[in-house]
């Protein structure tokens, strides 16, 4: 099996336990992958431009509006993913998740198939922004020095944002010879998390948009946006 087909294979199973869970209707394909659905890039090795999976990307990425479904669901979602073994490929899968400290709900999950692995996040919707994040560690030092950031490792969560306009709606596209939502707007979502994106380059993570600090997830007056 190619690298192609083992991670849309993973997407697949994926999607299904989305639609066990009731929740496929916010599920979509983000960052790098929704790059690689939208733009054309060089494959080498299928010698030949393409929209797809880029050949440079080692994983998927799969990003939930995670408010428009209750925690039920999430948890459903998180049993399908373990009975199908999307957990069963990590030394410990416990640490492939992250959730809050105050009603315990995912923040972000990790699932592998083989040597395919996705990161699956758990939008947020916060005033007119989208939040996503891993918890208070995620974002280190030489990115977001504290000094200038202002938040220490004891705050409960750093979570990156963007304007949630771009989210919705979405729409069902063929990526890879199978359905998939994306955004409606997911040019103007790229614009910002990979400002000059249709000019293919080499490396690079989501631009250093906006950050919220999370003090208390139980009073959102102490979310700080810098």
């Amino acid at each position: 099996m190619s690298r192609i087909q083992s991670q849309i294979e993973l997407l697949r199973t994926a999607k299904k336990c989305a639609i066990k869970a009731d929740i496929y209707q916010y599920m979509f394909l983000g960052y790098g992958t929704l790059l690689g659905a939208v733009r054309p890039t060089w494959h080498p090795e299928l010698k030949k431009t393409r929209r797809g999976f880029m050949y440079h990307d080692s994983d998927c990425d799969l990003c939930f509006l995670s408010d428009r479904f209750s925690l039920e669901q999430r948890e459903a979602y998180y049993k399908y993913c373990v009975e199908a073994g999307l957990m069963s490929g990590w030394p410990n899968p416990n640490l492939r998740q992250k959730r809050r400290d105050d009603d315990n709900s995912l923040l972000w999950l990790s699932i592998k198939r083989k040597k395919q692995k996705s990161c699956n996040w758990m939008q947020i919707e916060h005033e007119d922004l989208m939040l996503h994040g891993k918890g208070p560690g995620w974002l280190n030092e030489q990115k977001f020095p504290s000094r200038k950031w202002g938040w220490r490792e004891k705050d409960k969560a750093i979570m990156k944002a963007v304007p949630k306009k771009y989210f919705w709606p979405l729409i069902e596209i063929d990526f890879e010879g199978e359905r998939f939502n994306v955004p409606l707007q997911s040019g103007s979502l790229l614009d910002i998390w990979y400002p000059a994106w249709h000019a293919p380059k080499k490396g690079g993570a989501s631009k250093k948009s906006m950050i919220v600090v999370i003090k208390d997830w139980a009073r959102r007056s102490t979310w700080r946006t810098y």
